[in-house]
């Protein structure tokens, strides 16, 4: 169940959404006991809400913490806007490890390990994974 957290009554909902996220990231997150993260809602007002998460480095790294964010907003976006969301341009995570195995059987593999790669540093040449995207920030 996602966390609806109301913080809204309290003399400075900001603050208090803020100090219970500073508790939250205050916490060890053990790997072998879990859970590697954690989320909420903070209601902060009648129209005024806060999306928090808090991944473990294991679980997401910051290009992927971005990758996460804009996702959120792009589904967030579109729904407050009444259309139908873009769609995710990197796929599954099945996708991605089909993908994977194909890479690891192709000759495409076998060239990269004869020059020295154990996989190339770019996903270029590499069908089905797509290049980064840079990064941008989406108002809402």
């Amino acid at each position: 169940m996602f966390p609806v957290l109301d913080v809204s009554a309290e003399d400075d909902p900001t603050a208090a959404a803020t100090a219970r996220m500073r508790a939250d990231l205050a916490r060890r997150l053990p790997l072998s006991t879990g859970p590697l993260f954690s989320y909420a809602l903070f209601r902060l007002g009648p129209e005024h809400f806060v999306w928090y998460l808090s991944a473990h480095h294991i679980v997401a790294d910051g290009h992927s913490g971005a990758l996460i964010s804009l996702r959120v907003a792009e589904l967030y976006s579109a729904a407050v806007k009444g259309r139908d969301p873009a769609p995710e341009a990197y796929g599954s995570l099945r996708t991605l490890l089909e993908n994977e195995r194909r890479y690891q059987r192709s000759d495409a593999r076998a060239a990269d390990q004869a020059t020295g790669l154990a996989g190339p540093p770019s996903n270029s040449g590499r069908p089905g994974w797509p290049e980064p995207r840079p990064a941008h920030r989406t108002a809402t």
